[in-house]
């Protein structure tokens, strides 16, 4: 029984730390309750090899010891299936699927303890952290808050958004939007959501000691629900200013034929949004649309440069004209000097 037990124990370990050397595995099975020496170690690893067809038959095993014909996983490769899946989950926005992944997350800590899951990140990372020192180790804090409703205290610095530099949250959920990874987070004491760019997050602390974020799945269909009421990274941060959006003049844009079909291909491009044909014959379709910030829209309308331009509201017209004549001058032949003028 004591020889069962010990090639248990060895299967086990084995397959939670696919590459692990020989002298890491003889050091964990001693953690575990089983010491056994350098020779009975060898034997019984060639027992799996040569009995069980356990381990790749090969001679000298250089990228360590891992289960043959078996999908093993590392404790961080398998926190990174989970965050995979729950982020997916998200995309999908199905609530049954998202209880699923919970489930596998809790099942697997239960089964392996705190030697796998994010709850051992927590312990094992130092809770304060610089993104000049280490990015990797914020975005491994910023996982961990997510699987776990942790409340954090984040020092932010933004060229635009009206966020104090020091704040506290919680951050719901993580998403890629153009060139930069940005967290979703709800503001511990207004409780409005912001997005904060991964990169402008100067450094992130994890209160563990304090109470975790009670029905994250309804404030993250919250977060989701005023994300698709903006325009990309730039969004109502709360229903009352979601509201007042209804009191602003529709934005208007006027988009040439030749590009007619994309802004018409789907009859549902935004929530808020609404594109019809112009009956001039001219072919070109408006696009309308209200929101509480059209910084982002105004720079997604300049991608199409002649193709697109605004015709309402006048103010937002007049800005538009400006900028344009402004930057036809820095296209002018005038010398560098007088382009001041």
């Amino acid at each position: 029984m004591d020889n069962l037990n010990r090639l248990s124990t060895l299967i086990r370990t084995i397959g939670a730390n696919p590459g692990i050397s020989p002298q890491a595995l003889k050091s964990l099975l001693k953690k575990k309750g089983t010491d056994v020496s350098e020779r009975t170690l060898y034997t019984d690893l060639g027992f799996l090899r040569n009995e069980l067809s356990l381990l790749p038959r090969q001679g000298r095993m250089r990228d360590g010891y891992f289960l043959d014909g078996f999908l093993t996983l590392s404790g961080s490769e398998i926190n990174s299936v989970l965050n995979a899946l729950e982020t997916f989950s998200i995309d999908l926005q199905d609530q049954d699927f998202t209880k699923l992944v919970k489930t596998i997350r809790r099942r697997t800590v239960a089964n392996m303890g705190n030697a796998a899951i994010s709850a051992r990140q927590t312990k094992s990372i130092a809770h304060r952290v610089a993104t000049k020192n280490s990015n990797h180790d914020v975005v491994k804090l910023i996982n961990s808050a997510v699987n776990n409703s942790t409340l954090c205290k984040m020092c932010y610095v933004s060229p635009r958004n009206d966020l104090p530099s020091q704040f506290t949250n919680y951050i719901l959920l993580t998403v890629f939007y153009e060139r930069a990874w940005y967290a979703i987070v709800k503001d511990a004491d207004s409780g409005n959501y912001f997005p904060c760019r991964f990169d402008r997050i100067e450094s992130l602390n994890l209160e563990t000691k304090a109470p975790r974020l009670e029905a994250s799945d309804g404030h993250i269909t919250e977060a989701r629900f005023l994300m698709s009421n903006g325009w990309g990274m730039t969004f109502p941060k709360n229903r009352d200013e979601l509201l007042r959006v209804n009191d602003l003049p529709e934005t208007i844009v006027r988009f040439e034929h030749s590009i007619a079909e994309y802004i018409l291909e789907t009859a549902s491009r935004h929530p808020k949004g609404h594109a019809e044909h112009l009956r001039d014959g001219t072919g070109d379709v408006l696009f309308k649309i209200r929101l509480h910030d059209i910084w982002e829209f105004r720079h997604w309308v300049r991608q199409f440069g002649s193709l697109a331009w605004f015709v309402a509201p006048e103010n937002v017209v007049n800005q538009e004209r400006t900028d344009i004549l402004k930057l036809a001058s820095r296209y002018s032949l005038k010398p560098f000097a007088d382009r001041s003028k």
